[in-house]
């Protein structure tokens, strides 16, 4: 299964300080989490409802990854109470028993996040191989704009 993450090309693909330091709606401030979605598309959705409309998102990049095994749907009562979100997230990366699961999108609950556990032995990170053209979010939200002709040197690799 290959999945997707958004994330500011001054950080690693595998940089997951930002959620440890702001939480998020799986993880409370303090737990490591690398969020990522199973389309492109959903990843760059899920970065723009979080900025103010005056924002420019200026520094994004994507970062792709294949997972060995499509990851089971994590267990919980519904995604509207993020305290309970995030005491299931917490409850999930303790336990390190999964590299990844899924959580439907509060955006589109037609399809899935994939959570990524940094503290399981079966994540790592590679740099080194372009995978392609990345642009930056505006490029993705605004289909009248040419994409940026940066290009970066990220792959998120799990072994």
């Amino acid at each position: 299964m290959q999945i997707y993450r958004m994330h500011r090309s001054a950080r690693a693909a595998g940089d997951y300080t930002g959620a440890m330091l702001a939480g998020g709606r799986w993880n409370p401030i303090g737990t490591p989490m690398l969020y990522a979605a199973q389309h492109l598309s959903l990843a760059c959705i899920e970065i723009l409802v979080h900025l103010d409309k005056s924002q420019l998102p200026r520094g994004y990049v994507w970062s792709k990854t294949d997972l060995h095994e499509t990851p089971a749907l994590l267990g919980f009562e519904g995604v509207g109470d993020v305290v309970s979100c995030q005491a299931v997230g917490h409850s999930w990366v303790s336990a390190v028993n999964q590299l990844a699961v899924q959580v439907p999108s509060v955006i589109i609950p037609e399809e899935f996040n994939i959570l990524l556990n940094p503290r399981h032995t079966g994540m790592g990170v590679s740099y080194g191989a372009i995978l392609g053209a990345f642009g930056s979010i505006r490029a993705c939200s605004s289909p009248n704009r040419r994409p940026s002709r940066r290009r970066a040197a990220v792959l998120l690799l799990i072994n």
